[in-house]
């Protein structure tokens, strides 16, 4: 059966009327001022799009009353209210949607900068605002261009900076993205080492003996500072009488190693082998009684000397002062008759220094191998051969002999680019008191090589420094 139609139109609804019907419900609305006789027509409450917002995002699936709209800011954005995840719009019975519209602002990381070592300097940041000394922690915006630029006080130097963002001692710049520290390592000056200019019998009159010398050494010399004798015993290492110390120069300044722990790495840099007056001593014995670590030798006959209190029959291990390895301090046993130099460490500091400047030479070393005269040339210029190729050194090798009334030198172009060896120390054509044999290598004139940070034990330089 077909509705039944009304029969008439309705007539709207006096105001008196209207006045007196029950209202629609919270969640719905008058719908028309007309309204049925026996009713009003109610529709539910509708708010409208939720606003939308910059930097940010919102989701909604009614817009009804009681309705939500969710909003989130995009990556690198937080809400200003603070809120952890989220913030809600709820639609109201009137119509509109509830409180203030959400705002996305940067997200903000703290920039901290520690500056590190016992020397000073400053660390500043046109940009960011930091001027470290004074400002060393500043907010800033997630994304923003930080550039930072380290400047030594005098006397003192930037090494460089402690962060996998940056390297090296150069201006630092990177985009911050999280809390972030940065180190800016500052060092004093270097202590120096030397040998001395002296030669001394093993009864020293102990450790304490042994540093009185160095220090009148240093005095005489116009070194300041407080010096150690780079001896051990078997009950005081030499490591440990350096305390603290680190970053030995020569007299010259050039650098000898950073840190104890790089000698058995053979992390040098220059040798040893000037004296208190800066005068080359060469290739010289010194005494030492002290391995590659530090600490003393007492094996396969060798002993302290008495702990350095006599000379009686007895050997010491000592080194080469012209050794830009391990071998300047264990190298040979000396006997504790004779008389020998022995080094000098400055202790005051807690120190570092830069690496030397990529140098251009070529190759030289030792072999590790030995070879016999009756081989001929040909063989040693073969064993120089494979042992740089073992090696990994680039270029080609020979021997550096003489034979058939030519100079050893005349196999080379000595016109060319100076020597190095492998740790990255320049050298002369000059053969080294050796019995092994040096190789040569011929490289590109423009190749540019840094001074090795690994070394290679058993192939020191050859050719002089």
């Amino acid at each position: 059966m077909r509705p039944r139609l009304p029969s008439r139109i309705p007539t709207p609804l006096t105001k008196t009327q209207a006045s007196t019907r029950k209202p629609c419900s919270g969640s719905f609305t008058d719908s028309a001022e007309l309204h049925w006789p026996l009713g009003r027509i109610c529709a539910p409450v509708d708010c409208g799009e939720p606003p939308a917002i910059t930097n940010g995002t919102r989701v909604f699936t009614s817009t009804t009353y009681q309705s939500t709209a969710h909003y989130s800011c995009s990556p690198d954005f937080v809400l200003q209210s603070g809120a952890e995840e989220a913030e809600e719009l709820i639609c109201e019975a009137s119509g509109k949607w509830s409180g203030p519209t959400p705002t996305c602002v940067p997200r903000q990381y703290r920039l901290t900068i520690a500056k590190t070592g016992k020397g000073t300097g400053t660390v500043t940041s046109a940009e960011a605002g930091i001027s470290c000394g004074t400002a060393c922690e500043v907010m800033l915006d997630a994304g923003t261009i930080v550039t930072l630029t380290a400047k030594a006080d005098p006397n003192q130097t930037f090494i460089g900076w402690e962060t996998s963002l940056c390297t090296g001692n150069q201006t630092c710049r990177f985009q911050l993205s999280a809390n972030t520290v940065i180190g800016a390592y500052f060092s004093p000056p270097p202590n120096i080492m030397f040998v001395t200019s002296t030669t001394q019998f093993a009864n020293l009159g102990g450790l304490a003996g042994a540093d009185a010398i160095c220090n009148q050494r240093a005095q005489a010399a116009g070194l300041a500072g407080t010096y150690k004798a780079w001896l051990s015993t078997p009950t005081s290492s030499a490591a440990s009488r350096m305390g603290a110390a680190s970053g030995w120069v020569r007299p010259d300044g050039k650098p000898v190693f950073n840190r104890l722990s790089d000698i058995p790495l053979n992390k040098f840099y220059y040798p040893p082998r000037l004296d208190e007056y800066m005068v080359d001593q060469g290739h010289c014995w010194v005494m030492t009684g002290t391995t590659a670590y530090g600490d003393a030798y007492t094996e396969a006959g060798g002993t302290t000397c008495g702990d350095f209190s006599s000379t009686a029959g007895q050997s010491v291990l000592g080194g080469y002062a012209s050794g830009n390895s391990h071998v300047f301090t264990e190298t040979i046993l000396l006997n504790c008759s004779y008389d020998n130099r022995i080094y000098c460490m400055g202790v005051d500091r807690t120190a570092l220094f830069l690496p030397p400047s990529p140098i251009v030479g070529r190759y030289a070393f030792t072999t590790k191998g030995f070879w016999k005269p009756g081989d001929g040339i040909a063989s040693a210029d073969a064993l120089c051969q494979t042992e740089a190729t073992q090696a990994k050194l680039p270029g080609t090798y020979k021997a550096l002999l003489a034979a058939n009334g030519k100079t050893a030198a005349s196999r080379f172009d000595t016109a060319g680019p100076p020597g190095f060896a492998p740790m990255g120390f320049l050298s002369r054509l000059k053969p080294a008191i050796s019995s092994r044999r040096p190789c040569w290598t011929f490289l590109p004139t423009d190749r540019r090589t840094e001074p090795s940070t690994t070394g290679r034990r058993g192939f020191g330089p050859v050719l002089q420094p």
